[in-house]
């Protein structure tokens, strides 16, 4: 595992930290750009594991969840990597079996489209056993 500023993502199953900076860059097929209020669709913003073994993953917004097509496009697409990568022999090999939870976490403005396509993702994780909700902040 390397050290950056913040963030882990999987690159062909090795776990690695990421560098954030303030430009547009691509991992993989995966542009991200500073302007975007959901960043890093190719990595896990936080990821923590609790004394009982749970495992939480935070989704950390930079600016407000709007009704944009690309900010919903990229709520979901980053919660849904979260949910595939959690399915990965890998993701579980390194952080065990406890409960996962991923914290939508957003101290700005929510929509109600986005609130919306929160509620939908909730479902998709609990099809998983994975809790999924919007926080204002982790603590």
């Amino acid at each position: 595992m390397r050290r950056g500023r913040l963030g882990l993502f999987c690159a062909r199953g090795a776990w690695q930290l990421a560098a954030v900076g303030r430009s547009t860059r691509t991992l993989g097929n995966l542009s991200m750009s500073s302007e975007a209020s959901i960043q890093n669709m190719g990595t896990f913003d936080v990821v923590g594991v609790r004394n009982d073994g749970g495992i939480d993953l935070v989704v950390s917004c930079a600016g407000p969840l709007d009704s944009s097509p690309d900010t919903l496009w990229r709520l979901g697409q980053k919660v849904r990597n979260y949910l595939r990568e959690v399915r990965s022999d890998g993701f579980r090999t390194k952080y065990g079996t406890g409960t996962v939870q991923i914290l939508v976490s957003c101290a700005h403005k929510v929509s109600k489209p986005a609130r919306a396509l929160i509620k939908v993702l909730e479902r998709e994780g609990a099809a998983q056993k994975v809790h999924v909700r919007l926080v204002a902040k982790v603590a």
